[in-house]
């Protein structure tokens, strides 16, 4: 066999050492590995102290810190975490700056991100937010990635965060992960044989011909085309210390304690949630979440002034965790007519499925379209061998109870027509993940559009993908187009971004 051939399979077997590595850490951080269990598992902990560990607290605890917290008991636990919180950097101050970072950070990420899992949440945590941010927006040349800098732009630091696959979190490229992972299957075939027939080919690279930003990630990573190595290229101990524990946590702290935030949204008073189990069926537990929400603290209806109608629109975003990654991800929309009376409360009703004798961390983020108000939730638990017996949901006086709607899926019942989510902000740049909702049984095809040109299609739920948008704030027409069998236009919604105002 070739020795071109030696050096790929030698990175590819590292690689896979790696990614075992990687495994064992995460289930070291949160308690599942072999001789490090502890009594409890950290998703069922109490619930201050899951969030310590888990929103957070983990990332700035040493490897030896970790092992004794995971297998402490109830009480010792949580006396610990109290004696790790009293750690103040600053003690002259009024405040105390270690549990001030903490929160500033863990509200940097929530600004974002719903989970610690994605690499890109874990950066903003331990570092901030970067002094630089560019997506990469060549989706025939590469995966979705960005490139972020940090420090002082004649020596700045470049990491590249990038998608290994619809639903999968974000991780922070490593030169052992080779370069390939950052380019399409189709782009890494035709760049292997650019490089084997190498001097035969006339013209530039292929990937410089679809994406000017492509020596952009030559430059961070070090590497050109697939096997060119640089001499100055970062080594992989180099990039994955930006996801270790600081060296300095006083140090840390301080800096976290100065963390500038982005406008945040006035919060969403949940009023109680409940958990129940009501069915099983083969071999998945129904799992039934209700929120209940006042509708004096926060909520507010939308008019539709054609018809004089008034409803409530909430948007639930999730997701669900468990000890070895991700699980899961879902938004659902629900949409509450009003009648004569506007309620005292709104139940709003998630059900999912999921193996009994499972755990999960279930992360949610409730957002009141009209008035932008938003809650955060996190509930651990342990899925049941037995259902609960609560065969009905009861439904209190003064309560409107909505059942959530999946976004695309599955169909729902009604007239044919088709609804494109607004984003949650008034500036959207790179790319943006657009979903639509469907009703009818005509639509058999979505076509999105930006400023006129065609994007993406689907002809099948889920009804969503990632439109790539302008760099900078600039007004564009967003459109998506229901279409049946034949082609013909059934129904169409579009939304403006970037809406120049004053």
């Amino acid at each position: 066999m070739s020795s071109k051939n030696e050096v790929q399979r030698v990175p590819r077997r590292i690689r896979l050492r790696i990614r075992h590595l990687a495994s064992l850490l995460v289930l070291l951080v949160l308690g599942a590995s072999d001789g490090l269990v502890a009594a409890q598992s950290p998703l069922t902990w109490p619930e201050d102290q899951a969030r310590f560990l888990l929103d957070g607290g983990g990332l700035i605890l040493e490897a030896s810190e970790r092992e004794r917290l995971l297998a402490m008991p109830d009480p010792e636990r949580g006396e610990w975490i109290e004696r790790f919180l009293a750690r103040d950097p600053v003690p002259e101050s009024p405040e105390n700056e270690l549990v001030e970072g903490m929160a500033l950070r863990r509200q940097l990420v929530r600004s974002e991100f719903l989970t610690f899992r994605d690499d890109r949440a874990r950066l903003l945590y331990l570092h901030g937010a970067p002094d630089r941010r560019d997506p990469i927006d060549c989706d025939q040349v590469f995966v979705p990635l960005e490139i972020w800098g940090y420090g002082p732009e004649e020596s700045q630091t470049e990491l590249i965060v990038y998608s290994p696959g619809p639903g999968k979190a974000w991780r922070l490229w490593l030169p052992l992960d080779s370069k390939r992972v950052l380019y399409t299957p189709e782009m890494e075939y035709w760049l292997e044989q650019y490089e084997e027939l190498r001097g035969l080919i006339v013209g530039r690279r292929f990937d410089f011909q679809l994406c000017g930003e492509a020596r952009e990630v030559d430059r961070a990573t070090g590497v050109e085309i697939l096997f060119r190595f640089r001499d100055d290229r970062p080594t992989t101990g180099e990039l994955a210390r930006w996801l270790e524990p600081p060296d300095d946590l006083e140090r840390w702290a301080r800096e976290a304690a100065s963390t500038p935030l982005p406008p945040q949204p006035e919060e969403l008073v949940l009023a109680e949630t409940e958990l129940v189990f009501p069915e099983r069926r083969a071999q998945r537990m129904l799992t039934r979440l209700i929120l209940t929400v006042p509708t004096a603290n926060g909520l507010e209806p939308f008019l539709d002034e054609q018809s004089g109608n008034e409803e409530y629109r909430i948007n639930v975003e999730g997701v669900v965790e468990q000890l070895d990654g991700l699980f899961n991800q879902f938004r659902v929309r629900f949409s509450l007519p009003l009648q004569d009376e506007s309620p005292e409360k709104v139940a709003l009703v998630l059900e999912r499925r999921f193996r009994p004798g499972q755990e999960f961390l279930l992360r949610l983020k409730v957002r009141d379209e009209v008035s932008g108000r938003v809650a955060f939730l996190s509930e651990g638990f342990v899925v049941p061998e037995v259902p609960d017996d609560v065969p009905e949901l009861a439904v209190p006086d003064g309560v409107m109870v909505a059942l959530s709607e999946e976004l695309a899926e599955r169909p729902i019942a009604g007239v044919d027509s088709i609804v494109l989510i607004p984003p949650e902000t008034d500036v959207v740049l790179g790319l943006w993940r657009a979903e639509a909702l469907v009703t009818g049984d005509s639509i058999e095809r979505v076509r999105f559009l930006v400023d006129e040109e065609a994007q993406m299609t689907r002809s099948r739920p889920p009804y969503s993908a990632e439109l790539r948008l302008a760099k900078y704030p600039v007004e564009q027409i967003i459109r998506v187009e229901g279409l049946d069998g034949d082609g013909e236009l059934v129904a169409s919604d579009e939304v403006v971004v970037n809406q120049q105002r004053g």
